[in-house]
């Protein structure tokens, strides 16, 4: 759904009508190469479509952006030397100038802002991680100015009252320079070991495969 959500996106930032048509070729495109069978892509490219089309009719797609904007930073390690990070960022909103928004598409419930923020029992604040995550890149990327004001989590089904839900998160520059640090210790900590030891989660699978690699290369 990705995929077809950022061709959406791309039609605006050219200055077009969303041609829903295209934007429903890209989707099936993308669910054939799926690993389903052809009893589940029967089943699911039609509720996909149907999905999609419901989703644009209330969302509101800027004039200005990118889409697939890929962007990354270099990162110093003790011991290991430089890595760049790399991160995807479904939609790029420029806002004014070099600020910008950042959009990541989410598919499922909508959550609420205690839940991404991790701030209720059961809460899984991985939404909000990552957002942290794309602006602490684009604070660092050389290949570019950007400045990301704000992170938007764009829910592209409804609630249960046929809502359609954004979470908007403004980027604060003290939580920011936290998240930084704790990052950089993070990566410290992978260097040394503290993370070899037992699997690693989702978050930093990548990461160790990384290091790890890196630090086999310069022996």
């Amino acid at each position: 759904m990705h995929a077809a959500l950022e061709e959406a996106g791309r039609h605006s930032f050219e200055g077009k009508d969303v041609d829903i048509k295209k934007v429903h070729e890209v989707f099936e495109a993308y669910m054939l190469k799926a690993s389903l069978t052809k009893k589940e892509q029967a089943e699911h490219v039609p509720m996909g479509k149907e999905a999609i089309s419901k989703y644009l009719e209330h969302a509101v797609l800027p004039a200005d952006g990118k889409t697939e904007f890929s962007v990354s930073a270099p990162f110093e390690i003790e011991g290991v030397g430089e890595i760049s990070i790399r991160g995807n960022i479904d939609r790029l909103d420029i806002v004014d100038g070099d600020s910008v928004r950042v959009v990541d598409y989410k598919t499922g419930k909508p959550k609420s802002e205690n839940e991404i923020r991790g701030l209720t029992q059961n809460s899984d604040p991985s939404y909000y991680v990552q957002l942290m995550f794309y602006a602490m890149l684009l604070k660092h990327d050389p290949a570019h100015k950007y400045v990301m004001k704000e992170g938007v989590l764009e829910f592209v089904e409804p609630n249960p009252t046929g809502k359609y839900v954004s979470r908007v998160f403004p980027i604060d520059a003290v939580e920011l320079d936290a998240f930084e640090k704790e990052f950089k210790k993070d990566l410290a900590d992978i260097a040394n070991g503290a993370f070899l030891n037992a699997p690693p989660t989702d978050d930093y699978k990548e990461l160790v495969e990384m290091i790890i690699e890196k630090k086999e290369s310069d022996q």
